[in-house]
């Protein structure tokens, strides 16, 4: 059921108000601690006025329990009351403000003296550890030297012995003894006549077997092989294969006395594994001059990988280059006459290398293989028979050509007299990419 709402008459809406009170009556309700209400004042002004009047002023002073001649009239910080004589200024020294870059340069390390201080134990920390790498660098190129020395008196005392050998020195002149002339039957001398001379047959055959015919390099060829060897500019590439790049600095390694690279080295050796894909060629697999130090510093474990692509047991010839440092050398593993050999221009026993290549047949064929691969009937030795140098500077050359005479099954017939013409004959084969 609606019941309308009752309406209310306007003169007790008008008496219900409340009247503000006059400022006067205002003010006298203030002075005798009487609190006005905010509707009590006419505008908003007056009451924010009021109300920061007393912000301003202690509360027990207003309080209606303090005595009226104690009680403060209110005094705005606008209008301050020099009535009073006021207490002396005190001045406080300050320190200025400092800005937000200046504090955070105050808290960076870099300023501060124990950061200097680190950082220069830690230079001289960096200091003194290159001064030891320095110091072992030096005991082993003092060490290689010694060798080399070694190597080099070996060489020359070897030269010495074969250059009185060639010169026709005297031999020894044995004592004359009377003996009675026996004479022997004709037939008998026959023999013996047909017997030297199959066996001089057999020495001259053997001579002529010994000294190869060297091919020689055309006009066309030298003058390629002399722009080859002009230095400038040294960065140029001269010929791409085998995904490495021979630039014009690494060509002049073959010029002169110089010592060969590892690019030099690199580059021919794919050349001669290159080379064994063709007919009447042993099969052969060469590692490049990154392999042995890698297996003896680090060990099988990170060769893994190298064979990946290939089965080395399958071929008949393993070519390792050497490198000690300062000296090039060469060892061969035949899996046809079950050797590794190593062959060293001046003459030294390297054990180290020998059963270090021992070591890695063993762990490859299990870790290709799964199982163990048998080692019965091998020998592992240092070549004495091979060419020797008779300077310091040809050990590339010669561990290069020791690798391309071995890889087509060739005697070792060539001398350190052959070398100025293997150089150049070497800069027309890598820019060809050929082996002549």
């Amino acid at each position: 059921m609606y019941v309308p709402k009752q309406a209310v008459p306007t003169a007790s809406i008008a008496s219900s108000r409340l009247e503000a009170p006059s400022q006067s009556q205002r003010g006298a309700q203030e002075r005798a601690g009487l609190r006005v209400l905010p509707h009590q004042f006419s505008t908003q002004h007056e009451m924010r006025e009021a109300v920061r009047q007393r912000l301003h002023v202690p509360s027990s002073l207003l309080s209606p329990g303090t005595p009226e001649g104690e009680r403060a009239v209110p005094v705005t910080p606008a209008q301050p009351d020099f009535g009073e004589a006021s207490p002396p200024l005190t001045i406080i020294a300050s320190k200025p403000g400092m800005s937000a870059f200046q504090k955070s340069l105050m808290s960076t390390p870099y300023l501060s003296e124990d950061w200097v201080h680190d950082l220069k134990a830690r230079f001289e920390s960096s200091v003194r550890v290159r001064q030891s790498e320095i110091e072992k660098e030096k005991f082993k190129l003092q060490g290689y030297e010694e060798r080399r020395a070694e190597g080099q008196a070996k060489a020359r005392e070897v030269i010495n012995q074969r250059i009185k050998r060639a010169s026709g020195l005297p031999a020894a002149v044995e004592d004359v003894i009377y003996r009675p002339e026996e004479k022997e039957p004709e037939d008998a001398i026959a023999v013996i006549d047909d017997d030297e001379e199959d066996e001089e047959e057999e020495d001259d055959g053997m001579e002529e077997e010994e000294e190869e015919e060297l091919p020689e390099l055309t006009d066309e060829m030298e003058e390629e092989i002399r722009n080859a060897l002009n230095p400038n500019p040294a960065s140029e590439g001269l010929v791409t294969g085998f995904r490495l790049t021979i630039k014009r600095r690494d060509m002049q390694t073959l010029a002169g006395l110089n010592w060969l690279n590892d690019e030099i080295m690199n580059f021919y050796f794919e050349m001669l594994k290159e080379r064994s894909k063709e007919e009447d060629y042993p099969s052969v697999h060469s590692f490049n001059t990154f392999f042995y130090p890698k297996l003896i510093n680090s060990g099988f474990a990170s060769l893994r990988r190298w064979t990946k692509k290939v089965d080395i047991f399958t071929k008949d010839l393993l070519l390792v280059p050497v490198h000690l440092g300062m000296h090039w050398c060469l060892a061969v593993v035949d899996f046809r006459n079950k050797t590794i050999v190593f062959y060293d221009s001046m003459g030294t026993h390297n054990q180290q290398c020998l059963d270090a290549l021992r070591d890695y047949l063993l762990a490859e064929y299990a870790d290709k293989k799964k199982q163990a691969y048998s080692l019965e009937g091998w020998s592992y030795y240092s070549e004495k028979g091979n060419p020797q140098q008779l300077n310091g500077s040809d050990c590339g050359m010669f561990s290069c050509k020791y690798a391309e005479y071995i890889s087509r099954d060739a005697p070792l017939s060539f001398t350190q007299h052959d070398m100025p013409y293997f150089r150049r004959r070497m800069v027309w084969e890598i820019l060809h990419m050929t082996l002549l």
